[in-house]
């Protein structure tokens, strides 16, 4: 786990490439439904809020 002061968009892009981009998600409802999750490139920053990275 990194420390406050190492995180950087280097790191948020070398997370992303290597667990989030390649990996699906896969959750089991209660109801039977299954829903499979992805990241996709063009909208991984958005979702992890790096734009709130100062």
């Amino acid at each position: 786990m990194p420390s406050w002061s190492d995180i950087s968009l280097a790191l948020y892009k070398e997370f992303s490439e290597q667990y989030l981009i390649p990996t699906i998600f896969r959750y089991y409802l209660e109801n039977g439904e299954i829903i499979d999750v992805r990241f996709e490139e063009w909208a991984i920053y958005h979702i992890l809020g790096i734009q709130h990275i100062t």
